[in-house]
């Protein structure tokens, strides 16, 4: 996906409990790897709910 296709507009900064921000938009396939990843050192609690990425090796 090019920088020009990527959605832009479904893109959101959300402001977290700590008064940080983090820029959050839709996953790109090229950011499998990094979710896969991210999610394994996530604990569970933090996972519960969410899908779980499928990313062939």
């Amino acid at each position: 996906m090019t920088a020009a296709s990527y959605p832009a507009e479904r893109t959101v900064d959300v402001i977290l409990r700590d008064g940080s921000t983090v820029h959050a938009g839709p996953v790109r396939p090229d950011d499998a790897r990094a979710l896969e990843l991210f999610l394994t050192r996530c604990p569970h609690a933090c996972r519960a709910g969410l899908p779980q990425p499928s990313v062939g090796h």
